[in-house]
C-alpha cells in the first residue's frame, strides 16, 4: 500500500466511524415522546396495564355544556397547557372521566382505575415540576441500562456507555489520520494510542482557564498529552518537550512544547475570532457576559478520557435542555420553538457538527501535503493568500451541494424536485420517472403558419428541458 492509498484509508474509516455517531444520536426520541413517557410513570402506578398513548379525557355523556378544559389524549392535553403558560386543568369530576377510546363518550370506554381527579393531580404534579420530570427521563434513556430491543452500536451498555466508546473509536481514527498526512510521527501515534486505551485513567491534562472571580473553567474534551514526559498532578508550562492538544474544533494538534501551547490557548481566548471555541463549552446560562481572565491550568484527568468527556456533553446538554424549558415557566408561549431547541439540544447536534469541522481541518492537511513545492516555499502571506481563495473556493462548493442535495447530476436533481413536488406526502413518493406525459410544442413560423410538436417525455424530462424557456412555453398532456 503507498503514502496516498494509506492516507485515504485512514480518512474513510474516520468517516465511518462519524457515520456510526450520527446513526446512534438518531435514536433518541423525539420531545413529545419523552413528554409521554413523563405521564406514562405516574399513571402506571395506578393502572399498570394502561396504554399511555390511548388515553384521553373527554365529557360524560348526557352533559350538555361544552368542555371547559382541554379535552383529548392526555399527551395533547399537556401541550395544550404549555401554550397556555403551563397552567394545569381543572376537572369537574362530574362533568369529565378518562376514556381509552378517542372522542367516546360511552361509560363502557371509561378507564374505572384511573379517575379523573387523578389524572388532574397527573397532570399538575408534570406541569409544576416539568423540567425536572422531563431531564429525569432524558437521563433515563442515557444512563440506565435495559432492555434495548438491539438498536444502537452497542445494545448490551447504557447509551452513553456507547457514545464513550464511539467518540474513543472516532479519536483512534482521528489520529491515524493525522499520522498518516504527517501531522505526528509514527512512534509519537504508538505512543498516544497506548496513553488513551479504555479503562485507563490519569494519563493526560484536562485544560481550565480562570473566569469570574477566579474561578477555573474546565474545557469540555479538550485535553493535553505529553509525548515525552509523565503525566503530574499539573503540567507547568515550559519547553519540556512535544505534546498534542486535542479541542473539539481543531482536532489534533502538536506543539514543540508546553510553553508554545500555551501562549497559543491565550492568544485564542484573547482573539474576538476564535474565542467563541471556549465558550460553547459553558451552559447557555452561563454564557451571556462571561469574560475569562489571562491564566490557563493544566491539571490531571483523574477518569477515564473518553467516559468523562461523554459525561460533560450530557451535562451540558441537561443543563441547557432545562434553560430552554425554563422559558415556559417565564411567559413564553412559542412552544414549537421552545420544543425545537430542546429536540436540537439533546440530539447532540454539536458532537458530529463539531467532528465534521475537526475532518475539514485533516482536509486542510491533505490539501497542504499535496502543495506544489514553490508553494509550500512560498512566503506564510502568499500561502494565506491561497488558502483564502481555497476556501472560498470550498464554500461556493458547499452551496452547490446544499443546494443540489447531494445530487451529481441534472437529471437527478431534477428528478428529486419534481418528485417533493408531486408526492402527496413524505410516506407516499411517486417517481415522475415512471410518469410519462404528452409535451406539445407550439412553433409560429415567419409566414404566420405555425407548427405543432408532440413527443412522449418523462415527467423529469417535461420539467428539465424548456419550462424556463418563456419564447418556448409547451403544454403537458396526459
Amino acid at each position: 500500500m503507498n503514502l496516498n492509498e494509506a492516507e485515504d484509508g485512514a480518512l474513510v474509516k474516520q468517516g465511518e466511524a462519524l457515520y456510526n455517531i450520527v446513526e446512534e444520536l438518531k435514536l433518541l426520541p423525539a420531545f413529545k415522546s419523552l413528554l409521554q413517557d413523563c405521564l406514562s410513570e405516574p399513571i402506571w402506578k395506578i393502572a399498570p396495564e394502561a396504554l399511555v398513548s390511548k388515553l384521553y379525557v373527554n365529557v360524560l355523556e348526557g352533559v350538555g355544556q361544552p368542555a371547559r378544559e382541554p379535552v383529548g389524549r392526555v399527551l395533547n392535553i399537556v401541550l395544550d397547557c404549555l401554550k397556555r403558560g403551563g397552567r394545569a386543568p381543572r376537572y369537574a369530576a362530574g362533568e369529565y372521566a378518562v376514556y381509552d377510546l378517542s372522542n367516546s363518550t360511552n361509560p363502557r370506554d371509561i378507564v374505572p382505575e384511573i379517575s379523573i381527579t387523578a389524572m388532574e393531580k397527573i397532570f399538575a404534579d408534570l406541569l409544576k415540576d416539568l423540567s425536572n420530570t422531563y431531564i429525569a427521563e432524558l437521563k433515563r434513556y442515557w444512563e440506565i441500562m435495559g432492555p434495548r430491543k438491539s438498536s444502537g452500536s452497542y445494545p448490551q451498555i447504557s447509551r452513553k456507555a456507547a457514545l464513550g466508546v464511539l467518540q474513543s473509536v472516532l479519536f483512534t481514527r482521528e489520529l491515524h489520520s493525522f499520522a498518516a498526512n504527517g501531522g505526528i510521527t509514527p512512534r509519537e501515534m504508538g505512543h498516544i494510542s497506548m496513553m488513551v486505551q479504555p479503562g485507563l485513567t490519569g494519563v493526560c491534562y484536562g485544560i481550565y482557564l480562570e473566569g469570574r472571580n477566579g474561578e477555573y473553567v474546565e474545557q469540555n474534551s479538550m485535553f493535553v498529552l505529553s509525548l515525552n514526559n509523565p503525566v503530574y498532578e499539573q503540567l507547568i508550562p515550559g519547553t519540556d518537550g512535544a505534546c498534542i492538544l486535542y479541542s473539539p474544533n481543531r482536532g489534533i494538534e502538536r506543539f514543540t512544547s508546553s510553553l508554545k501551547l500555551y501562549q497559543t490557548l491565550v492568544s485564542r481566548v484573547q482573539s474576538l475570532e476564535s474565542r467563541a471555541e471556549f465558550l460553547q463549552t459553558l451552559p447557555i446560562n452561563e454564557q451571556e457576559g462571561f469574560a475569562y481572565g489571562p491564566d490557563i491550568r493544566f491539571l490531571k484527568v483523574h477518569a477515564n478520557l473518553f467516559d468523562r468527556y461523554t459525561d460533560q456533553t450530557l451535562r451540558k446538554a441537561y443543563s441547557d435542555v432545562a434553560y430552554h424549558l425554563g422559558r415556559l415557566s417565564m411567559g413564553d408561549s412559542d412552544l414549537d420553538r421552545i420544543m425545537a431547541a430542546v429536540e436540537s439540544t439533546q440530539s447532540l447536534g454539536e458532537v458530529p457538527r463539531l467532528a465534521k469541522q475537526r475532518h475539514a481541518q485533516l482536509l486542510k492537511l491533505v490539501a497542504r501535503n499535496a502543495w506544489p513545492q514553490w508553494l509550500k516555499n512560498a512566503a506564510d502571506v502568499n500561502q494565506e493568500v491561497y488558502e483564502a481563495l481555497q476556501h472560498q473556493l470550498l464554500e461556493a462548493e458547499v452551496a452547490l451541494h446544499e443546494t443540489t442535495v447531494g445530487m451529481t447530476s441534472l437529471s437527478g436533481y431534477g428528478r428529486a424536485v419534481v418528485e417533493n413536488h408531486i408526492s402527496p406526502g413524505t410516506d407516499e413518493r411517486v417517481n415522475p420517472d415512471n410518469v410519462f406525459v404528452n409535451v406539445i410544442h407550439t412553433v409560429a413560423l415567419a409566414n404566420g403558419q405555425k407548427v405543432q410538436l408532440n413527443e412522449r417525455k418523462t415527467l423529469t424530462q417535461a420539467f428539465l428541458y424548456g419550462p424556463h424557456d418563456d419564447a418556448g412555453q409547451y403544454r403537458i398532456a396526459l
